[in-house]
């Protein structure tokens, strides 16, 4: 082989390298500044759910001053009739003293008298042209968070509970005995009970039509539900002590 040759073939392979180095760096750069670097988590921790934002999150919470007599609500009363009709969906919900209710996917603007400018702004990012607030609301003993999407609709992602003033659609409050959670669902519901010993949880019942998974272990029972639209899942939870349930948590998740 010639030495023109040699050179050719050696000046073609380093020529092949520069470019792919050039080409790698560039998409390493986009990736770190893209908009689209954002992740969105469910905390594992139960009494913490929160949106978590890869790159950019608010510190400080502060406090909401949007105008509610401006929202479009246009597409959210058409979404929220949906919500509250669908068989699945309307159970994951919480409905208090002046029955008013507060229903996962459920837009806060559309729930009479509630002060939805009391509020803490906990997450603010855009993603993929879509800009996102997450607002947290303690009052009234139920904590409530919800997802604002281009300051066009609004979804409510948890709720909270430690008071019986508030109430499952079934009826089952804080201050009720698992024997009464488990009459009330039971019947709708694939049991499932904690193995201390494998720690798995185990199959008691084989329904063919039914709502919701329920688990039981010794401090919790958790109905899960898909939400097929939505493509995730939904849980309510009952956290008990001594045979009482003492705190209701509504969220959802992957």
């Amino acid at each position: 082989m010639k030495k023109t040759d040699l050179f050719l073939i050696s000046f073609c392979v380093l020529l092949s390298c520069f470019i792919f180095s050039c080409y790698k760096k560039n998409v390493e750069k986009e990736i770190e500044s893209g908009e689209d670097n954002v992740a969105f988590v469910v905390s594992n921790n139960k009494d913490d759910t929160k949106l978590l934002v890869k790159e950019e999150t608010i510190d400080s919470p502060v406090i909401n001053t949007q105008n509610n007599d401006s929202f479009d609500t246009s597409f959210s009363e058409k979404n929220d009739m949906e919500i509250l009709n669908e068989k699945r969906i309307s159970e994951f919900c919480l409905i208090d003293e002046n029955n008013r209710i507060f229903c996962l996917y459920h837009d806060v603007h559309l729930i009479e008298n509630f002060d939805v400018n009391n509020n803490q702004l906990i997450v603010e990012q855009t993603y993929k042209n879509i800009h996102i607030k997450q607002f947290e609301q303690d009052s009234n003993h139920l904590k409530i968070v919800w997802v604002n999407y281009n300051d066009e609709h609004t979804t409510i992602v948890n709720l909270k509970t430690e008071s019986p003033l508030y109430s499952t659609k079934r009826g089952i409050r804080v201050g009720d005995s698992v024997e009464k959670l488990l009459d009330a669902y039971s019947d709708d519901s694939q049991l499932f009970s904690y193995n201390t010993e494998t720690k798995k949880y185990e199959k008691k019942s084989e329904r063919k039509d039914f709502l919701f998974n329920l688990f039981q272990d010794e401090t919790s029972i958790t109905l899960e539900a898909g939400n097929i639209k939505e493509e995730e899942m939904m849980d309510l939870v009952f956290y008990c002590n001594e045979g009482i349930i003492e705190k209701i948590e509504i969220s959802r998740g992957d």
